[in-house]
């Protein structure tokens, strides 16, 4: 007897008919989410996390919108003040660590992760 023909699954058009099915389900909730995802960017929902050093919050209308966070703002003018005095990003997380401050998720700051704080277009116009 041949042990390969024992351990080899010949595929059932059960199991064909199942991945062409989910296949399609998949395709389809993709597409629903992106038309939602569409649904709320024409009424001005914002779709992401705001920018550390702001959170985001609904208007009176009940609009998504971002407003300074409280908790992490200071933390945000600080590296913007300190890299103003032309400290280096690296500098600057050792600054930042050294006052106790953390990052959105706890963490240390890192010279990348003030590089990636500072680069983000959107939140210096915001911040200025």
């Amino acid at each position: 007897m041949n042990d390969t023909f024992l351990t080899q699954k010949e595929p059932s058009l059960h199991s064909e008919h199942m991945e062409d099915a989910y296949k399609t389900y998949r395709k389809d909730l993709s597409a629903m989410g992106h038309e939602a995802i569409q649904q709320k960017k024409a009424q001005g929902e914002l779709m992401h996390l705001a920018p550390f050093g702001y959170r985001n919050v609904k208007d009176e209308q009940g609009q998504s919108t971002m407003e300074p966070d409280p908790k992490t703002h200071p933390i945000l003018l600080r590296a913007r003040n300190l890299r103003s005095q032309q400290l280096s990003f690296r500098q600057i997380a050792k600054e930042l660590n050294g006052m106790g401050y953390r990052s959105r998720n706890s963490k240390r700051f890192s010279g990348t992760s003030v590089y990636r704080l500072l680069g983000n277009s959107a939140l210096t116009e915001l911040s200025s």
